[in-house]
């Protein structure tokens, strides 16, 4: 009885704490495991219109949110301290870097727009360095031109911004310890990505690279490719 009795009051005092779980097992039309190993986990997101998505946790570790349309406003309702955070409209192709902290909240999607992104979170060790919050400042590339642009390095990560004009290619490779994982930003036809010879690429493919390889981009379409590319420059977490 006294133990029944006590739990009655924690359910009643905290009902917010108890029913908390990982996204991708409490809110399955929301959250989908993508991809995973020892120094990621990639998932992907989907807030259909005016969507409220219930109560659920993430990882605090350090986290790239790639996006993958135009959305507008999401709320973000955090359980222990009510603070309610409020993400502002985002941009097909953009994303920003976050170093982690209290992911224990319910969403709420604002507008009939949906939002589609992808949380890319890191297992690996942070080097030793805070990561400070950065968003990508958009710029636009040549249309008939090949593109790698660095867009953020910390001890952790660096992060790259692929462009890959019409009828090229583009070689790339990883360091000898350094693995990265490479992630479509827009539909497009590219071989390279996906395997065997399949060249039809949607927003949010992703191909890992081990490392110490080299895969080679060939763009046989009529419009540029876009992709992210994000090299893990320290070990997994022990």
């Amino acid at each position: 009885m006294t133990r029944y009795f006590a739990l009655s009051v924690m359910a009643a005092l905290f009902p917010a704490a108890l029913t908390a779980q990982d996204a991708t097992k409490s809110a399955p039309g929301a959250y989908r495991s993508q991809f995973q190993n020892d120094f990621v986990h990639l998932v992907r997101v989907h807030y259909g219109p005016n969507e409220k998505v219930p109560v659920h946790e993430h990882p605090t570790s350090v986290t790239v949110y790639i996006y993958l349309n135009a959305s507008g406003p999401v709320e973000f309702r955090h359980v222990e301290d009510r603070r309610v955070a409020t993400r502002q409209p985002t941009t097909a192709g953009s994303f920003r870097v976050s170093r982690g902290g209290d992911e224990h909240h319910e969403v709420v999607n604002t507008t009939a727009a949906p939002s589609d992104f992808m949380p890319v979170e890191f297992k690996t060790d942070p080097g030793g360095g805070g990561t400070p919050f950065f968003r990508e400042p958009m710029k636009t590339y040549p249309a008939t031109e090949n593109a790698t642009d660095v867009k953020f390095v910390n001890a952790q990560m660096r992060i790259t911004r692929l462009i890959v004009a019409p009828g090229k290619t583009l070689d790339q490779s990883t360091a000898a310890r350094e693995p990265a994982l490479i992630i479509a930003l827009k539909d497009g036809t590219l071989s390279g990505l996906r395997p065997g010879a399949e060249t039809a690429v949607a927003a949010g493919q992703e191909r890992w690279v081990e490392a110490g390889q080299q895969v080679r981009l060939a763009n046989t379409g009529a419009a540029s490719c876009e992709l992210l590319r994000i090299d893990f420059l320290t070990a997994p977490r022990k």
